[in-house]
């Protein structure tokens, strides 16, 4: 009772906070079911005559699953069970399928000798569920063959390989696909809710940053630039380090520091160049000298 109550506030306060929001999530949903269900076990107290209705106290293990809707992996997995069930579905119809094909097939193949397990097709679908299954099928299946013909094994090879290896991880994979999709589904939604809080606040800081610029250009037009140099010294204290304020010296503008920077390294650029120029004009005037010096020595 205590666990149903505290379920019960849950619910009104939830559908109170988002009374349209609360019903868009499925897990919501899921726990307004199980909620329901909870409460059918007082339909006994009232209708006493109706003894069937006891069986609505098993209903109430059902508020174990209600564990779902609080743990983010247990939504991942049951997200990704619940898309896995249509694909499984049609995985077991291809099998089914299979298993009437080779049924078939070993119905006119070993029916005469191995009357046992495929006298019928009845009887011999049964027993290619044992391929299925690959339990014990050498000796329920395979050495009433091997006395009429060795033969027999590639036939139990065939389907032990199409019925158990590949349907087997076709299951896995698939359940693994659905898997990592639902876990990228839930990293998707919660990278959206996260951008959806940083826009949301920067939304508020330009909104206040845009506040305080309009402030600061009436204090200007009402009292003078005194004014506007206290209301900025005022929110020395209270800005970040991204936040737009007007600057009275031009030293504390980021745009000229930038340019500033920017100019330094084109002076370091052209220095470097003129250097190089010296090194080659020197470099040049050594050979002339040295070539004049061997031509009067030669003479």
């Amino acid at each position: 009772m205590c666990f149903l109550v505290l379920y019960t506030i849950e619910f009104v306060l939830k559908l109170y906070c988002a009374p349209l929001g609360y019903w868009k999530s499925n897990f919501n949903k899921f726990d307004f079911i199980i909620l329901g269900t909870s409460f059918l076990q007082f339909a006994e107290g009232s209708i006493g005559s109706l003894t069937f209705l006891r069986v609505l106290r098993a209903l109430r293990a059902l508020r174990a699953f209600r564990a779902i809707g609080f743990l983010r992996p247990f939504q991942i997995i049951a997200s990704s069970m619940v898309k896995t069930v249509v694909s499984i579905v049609n995985l077991i119809a291809i099998l089914f399928l299979l298993l009437y094909v080779f049924g078939v097939i070993g119905y006119y193949m070993l029916g005469e000798q191995d009357p046992a397990h495929w006298a019928d097709l009845a009887q011999a679908i049964l027993s290619m569920h044992i391929y299925v299954t690959a339990d014990g099928w050498t000796a329920i299946l395979q050495h009433p063959l091997d006395e009429w013909n060795r033969a027999t094994r590639i036939f139990s090879i065939i389907c032990i390989f199409f019925c158990n290896i590949i349907f087997t991880n076709l299951f896995i994979g698939v359940v693994l696909q659905n898997l990592s999709q639902a876990r990228q589904e839930a990293e998707a939604l919660d990278m959206a809710k996260k951008k959806k809080q940083v826009d949301k606040k920067k939304q508020l800081y330009l909104s206040r940053q845009k506040l305080e610029w309009t402030s600061i250009i009436d204090a200007q037009k009402e009292r003078g630039t005194r004014n506007v140099q206290g209301l900025l010294a005022s929110m020395a204290g209270r800005l970040r380090h991204d936040d737009i304020v007007p600057c009275t010296l031009l030293a504390c503008n980021t745009t000229w520091m930038q340019a500033y920077t920017a100019v330094l390294q084109h002076q370091e650029n052209n220095m470097y160049r003129v250097q190089q120029l010296q090194f080659e004009l020197a470099e040049s005037l050594a050979t002339i000298v040295e070539r004049r010096l061997a031509t009067r020595t030669m003479r």
